[in-house]
């Protein structure tokens, strides 16, 4: 037999659900109403043989039919209270049928006694029972969430009241047979099948009833159940909503950071907190080449905390762009499921800094310096003659610049070629870095073209001793292709004084001095 309840599918809604009665049901429901349609035509057939009989009995006799047909209002008073606790017949229904067996109660024997007071005492006790849960049930017909309570209510007094029914029967039946045999035994068949009907139709309208209470409360059960499983549902996208958005907006704080240029450190705390905020605040600690950040519930969390997890940065191939996001807690403390999808985001977050970082230094970088030799470019090398200018107005040190060009260059590139000149130019920015200072700077402006800044000089003296220096370090040859090359070096130098105002002015001062021949210049 199939269900006939809904079953709430994957991707089905609670407010799709609707109780659907089992086919059993109606067929059962069908047996009632057949049975209560038998026992209504044979009760209409014995009541018109009931009325044809009583125009030729007497007076007791009256009043017996009447006891006869109070017991048949009654059983049918029964009836529709069945009907309405299974909510098929409404309390106005019940009030019909109550108002009929009233009516049959109040006939009036020819000696002046009602059917009521005929009636045994414990059949009064049980009319008022049956009148006092009338007085107490909904209006209407009954709702299925209010069927099981008064159904336990109504049950004892409906079978009391049913049992003192059927006995008045029988005790009418008795006297009926002690008056005539024949009519007692043909009422007794009669009765003896009304009764089995009625009870037949009870029982199934019982079992109907229970049926159905069962698989209400069933049903009620899977609906609380499934409500409760799209309430879940419900909390967990709520929470995947709440964390997407906070790692939308970690990150879109993360990405302003880097496009402010804020210092490393700070991008890269950022991110740890961004983890550690969108896991509930796990504490979470990062690892990047000498850099460790930690969040602020790792910075809280107890030295006897473990580590949990781990999760790479970067791809490993280049130090500065690698390192390890790393979960603590203590043992056997449980991790979230999303966790992993968390770490995740966050270490992409953070090989995108690292790699921002890395290529912002790399332009910076390209920026300053020569491409071929490495050397600080004429940017830079402005720059810290300005640096060097500002801090010798305070400590009253010599600055000097040299200004070099190469001597007979122009035959290597012609002879042996420009790759073979820019080898020369690399060895060239060697021999100068060994000549000069830690301190100073040796900076390429193009060709053969290089500048020395000499910072913190005690006298000219020394200046003298540097361009010596610098000078010396090209006399030996260059092995070009195999071949013996000797180049030399034309080296103009500038101190700066009080009257040069900008690094340009020095430059160009040891530019001409440079030309003109002389060992130093002043401007």
């Amino acid at each position: 037999m199939t269900d006939g309840t809904a079953r709430p599918d994957a991707g089905a809604s609670v407010a799709d659900e609707r109780y659907r009665p089992r086919v059993g049901q109606y067929v059962l429901a069908a047996i009632v109403v057949g049975l209560l349609a038998v026992l209504a035509v044979t009760g209409a057939a014995q009541a018109a043989d009931v009325r044809a009989k009583a125009d030729g009995l007497s007076s007791s006799e009256a009043t017996r039919t009447n006891v006869v047909l109070a017991m048949r209002e009654s059983l049918a008073l029964s009836v529709v209270m069945e009907k309405y606790l299974d909510s098929r017949a409404t309390r106005r229904d019940v009030q019909v049928a109550r108002a009929l067996l009233n009516q049959r109660l109040s006939v009036v024997s020819a000696d002046g006694t009602t059917g009521y007071d005929a009636m045994p005492r414990v059949y009064r006790e049980a009319l008022d029972d049956v009148d006092g849960l009338l007085a107490r049930v909904p209006a209407g017909t009954l709702k299925p969430l209010e069927h099981s309570l008064w159904t336990m209510q109504a049950e004892p007094v409906l079978r009391e009241f049913t049992r003192q029914s059927r006995r008045l029967g029988d005790l009418e039946t008795v006297t009926w047979r002690s008056q005539n045999v024949a009519d007692a035994e043909s009422s007794f068949v009669k009765t003896v099948r009304e009764s089995a009907l009625l009870v037949a139709a009870l029982i199934a309208a019982i079992a109907l009833g229970i049926w159905i209470a069962v698989d209400v409360r069933r049903y009620f059960r899977r609906v609380d159940a499934a409500i409760e499983r799209e309430r879940e549902v419900l909390d967990d996208a709520r929470a995947a909503l709440a964390r997407a958005t906070l790692l939308e907006r970690g990150q879109a704080r993360v990405l302003e950071r880097m496009a402010t240029g804020a210092p490393l450190h700070e991008q890269l705390a950022s991110v740890v907190e961004l983890a550690s905020r969108a896991t509930g605040g796990l504490p979470f600690r990062l690892l990047v080449a000498d850099r460790v950040v930690l969040s602020e519930a790792a910075q809280l969390r107890p030295a006897g905390d473990d580590l949990v997890r781990r999760w790479a940065i970067g791809d490993g191939t280049v130090a500065s762009e690698s390192g390890e996001l790393e979960l603590f807690g203590a043992a056997g403390a449980g991790v979230p499921d999303d966790v992993d999808t968390v770490a995740q985001q966050c270490t992409d977050l953070a090989t995108l800094v690292l790699e921002h970082d890395r290529s912002a230094a790399l332009l910076e970088y390209q920026a300053n310096h020569d491409a071929l030799t490495g050397l600080p470019n004429r940017a830079l090398l402005l720059d810290r003659i300005g640096e060097a200018m500002r801090r010798r107005e305070r400590s009253g040190e010599v600055v000097a610049v040299l200004f070099c060009d190469l001597d007979r260059f122009k035959e290597v590139n012609d002879t042996f070629g420009h790759e073979a000149g820019d080898d020369v130019l690399i060895e060239v920015a060697g021999r100068f870095r060994q000549a000069v200072r830690l301190h100073d700077t040796v900076a390429r402006l193009g060709g053969d073209e290089f500048v020395v800044l000499a910072t913190w000089m005690n006298d000219e003296g020394e200046v003298d001793a540097l361009a010596e220096r610098v000078r010396d370090s090209i006399v030996p040859p260059f092995r070009v292709r195999g071949r013996d090359v000797e180049i030399g070096v034309s080296i103009g130098v500038a101190i700066v004084d009080d009257f040069m105002t900008d690094p340009r002015s020095v430059l160009h001062a040891a530019d001409v001095a440079m030309y003109r021949g002389k060992p130093r210049a002043s401007f």
